[in-house]
């Protein structure tokens, strides 16, 4: 069995107070949680980065700015996962993983109406395969988003959908990433 390293950082210039990572002995996260900040979406971070290199994470949400601050609690993550990598021991971290930069559609745009959420409007395509091509929250939490949409590039619709799921945003009966998934499952169906 893999051990692992339990890590408290104090993220500054945001909404959350507090992040706590779980991380395995070979980089890979078991955990992610929030205290405070945009709830649902921290949640849907959270579920999105379960199981994945650190490197490939810091290398997604890395620069990305809620609103007109100059960080955002993605961005906070990568400052959190890249002190959490330096403490595991005899891991060396390299730098982030390079991420993909692609920020329109290649394919057919599907635009969905969420209820019951800030957000007004999630535009996102598919591959043919039903891979995560595109997504875009139009309004909502500006960075929590961003983030979500930059964890789910390049999966399968399939994989997000169960990663997000069922999350509730406070006392709401949905959240942000959970629409998401009604807007995953509506596009999957469109196009098969």
């Amino acid at each position: 069995m893999k051990s692992s390293l339990e890590f408290n950082y104090k993220p500054q210039g945001v909404c959350s107070r507090r992040i706590d990572i779980t991380l395995r002995e070979d980089g890979v996260i078991e955990s992610v949680r929030f205290t405070g900040g945009c709830d649902g979406n921290t949640k849907g971070l959270a579920a999105l980065c379960r199981g994945q290199r650190a490197e490939g994470v810091i290398g997604r949400l890395s620069g990305i700015r809620c609103g007109f601050k100059e960080t955002s609690c993605p961005n906070e993550l990568t400052l959190a996962l890249e002190e959490a990598l330096e403490e595991l021991p005899g891991y060396e971290f390299t730098g982030a993983a390079p991420a993909s930069t692609v920020s329109k559609a290649s394919g057919k745009v599907f635009r969905y109406q969420p209820k019951g959420v800030c957000s007004r409007a999630i535009e996102l395509s598919l591959t043919e395969e039903g891979t995560v091509d595109f997504i875009r929250f139009i309004g909502g939490c500006p960075g929590n988003t961003q983030g979500v949409a930059a964890l789910c590039r390049g999966r399968r619709a399939e994989e997000v959908i169960e990663c997000l799921s069922g999350i509730r945003c406070g006392l709401r009966k949905t959240s942000c990433p959970n629409e998401l998934t009604k807007a995953l499952a509506e596009a999957g169906s469109l196009s098969v």
